[in-house]
C-alpha cells in the first residue's frame, strides 16, 4: 500500500474530499464499505463536475491535496486522458468523478 503507516482511510478520504471541495465538486457522496465483509476498499467517493476540463481540474486537485496532506499517490488512475470520468485508486478508498452531460 502507498499510504503512509499513520495515514488512516478516514484521513485520506479527507483530504480526498478537501481537494474536490477546493474545485467546487458537486454531489460529493462518501460511501463507507468498512462493514461490507467482501469490499475491496473502505470507502468509495462520487463527485460531479460540470464538464471535463472541470472532472480534470477535480483529479489533480485531489492528487495534490493528498499527495501534500499524507504523502500518498494514487496505486493507479483511470479516465484522465478524456475526463469525462476519472477513477483514482488509493487503495484504502476509490474516488470517481463524471461530467455532467455537456
Amino acid at each position: 500500500m502507498h499510504t503512509k503507516p499513520d495515514a488512516s482511510s478516514e484521513l485520506v478520504t479527507k483530504f480526498v474530499v478537501d481537494g474536490l471541495q477546493n474545485i467546487k465538486g458537486e454531489n460529493i457522496t462518501i460511501l463507507d464499505l468498512r462493514n461490507i465483509e467482501t469490499a475491496v476498499t473502505d470507502f468509495f467517493v462520487i463527485a460531479e463536475g460540470n464538464s471535463s476540463t472541470q472532472v480534470n481540474a477535480l483529479a489533480e486537485s485531489v492528487h495534490k491535496s493528498v499527495r501534500e496532506s499524507v504523502g500518498d499517490r494514487p496505486w493507479h488512475v483511470e479516465g484522465r486522458s478524456n475526463a469525462e470520468w476519472v477513477l483514482m485508486d488509493y487503495v484504502c478508498l476509490l474516488y470517481t468523478s463524471d461530467a455532467a452531460d455537456e
